[in-house]
């Protein structure tokens, strides 16, 4: 449609079947939830890197998710280090999980913070320099979602009137946003120190 928020193909060439995290480097976290008619969606965000020093620096997406309900989602996010999420309908445990030192980022989902995530995801996805695992639910979810034009830039969006579901794409932007903001932390060993790479 004439309000899509990416090129016709653009998701799906960013394909990585064998998509795999790495557990020595940062993992971002983005969480959406909702308290009716919509769904919950946690998005593991990862930038690592390839190649050479300078060579790009592709985030690595793992989408997971569901209808479940809020009291079901403080077992399944406890794996990641940094958590992304808007405090609109995740009051509780927030509190409840950095009190058992997680870090907990608020992001609410107002325009200043969700247009520059929304915009970085774009282009991220157009320069193929994201790679996600397929995941169908999570495809749907990117497909649902709209560009909504505000005074300041776009932001992705759901149709008006759709009771399609946009949650993963909107926790992916979220927590690509954060992962991008931090620079990455190389990984390092004893061969690379005395000249030798290690592949």
């Amino acid at each position: 449609s004439r309000d899509a928020w990416l090129p016709f193909g653009a998701w799906d060439a960013c394909l990585e079947p064998a998509l795999d995290l790495d557990p020595s480097l940062p993992l971002y976290v983005g969480i959406d939830l909702a308290l009716r008619n919509d769904s919950i969606a946690v998005v593991c965000a990862q930038r690592q890197q390839v190649g050479e020093e300078h060579a790009p620096e592709p985030f690595k997406m793992v989408q997971a998710g569901g209808e479940d309900g809020a009291e079901e989602v403080d077992g399944d996010i406890r794996p990641g280090p940094s958590f992304c999420y808007d405090p609109s309908f995740f009051q509780r445990s927030p509190d409840v999980l950095a009190g058992e030192g997680l870090t907990m980022i608020e992001i609410p989902q107002s325009d200043a913070r969700m247009i520059p995530a929304s915009q970085g995801l774009y282009q991220l996805v157009v320069a193929g320099k994201i790679a996600h695992d397929g995941d169908a639910a999570f495809a749907r979810h990117v497909g649902n979602a709209n560009a909504d034009q505000k005074p300041r830039g776009w932001r992705l969006t759901k149709p008006k009137g759709s009771r399609r579901k946009i949650d993963a794409v909107v926790a992916c932007a979220i927590a690509a946003h954060r992962a991008q903001s931090e620079p990455p932390k190389p990984r390092t060993s004893v061969y690379e120190k005395r000249g030798i790479r290690t592949l």
